[in-house]
């Protein structure tokens, strides 16, 4: 639905960037460092979704639904 197409979406713009972006910097920085950037920020994502994002394998929509709720994630609120 509706959360699949903001992810596409994210993730066609993500890709833009990085591909818009990368001339740019191979020609203005140290190449090596560019990669490294595009690393850390691949890490952080990573740190991101192990972190925060719950885990939904095996669940029903029910728990699912009520670990979303306001109770339990207040942000979502």
């Amino acid at each position: 639905g509706r959360g699949l197409a903001m992810a596409v979406s994210l993730n066609w713009f993500v890709n833009f960037v990085v591909t818009a972006s990368f001339p740019f910097f191979y020609h203005s920085v140290n190449p090596a460092l560019i990669y490294w950037i595009f690393a850390v920020s691949a890490i952080g994502g990573a740190m991101f979704i192990y972190f925060y994002v719950i885990e939904t394998k095996g669940q029903s929509l029910e728990r699912i639904e009520e670990l979303t709720s306001s109770e339990y994630c207040p942000s979502v609120a």
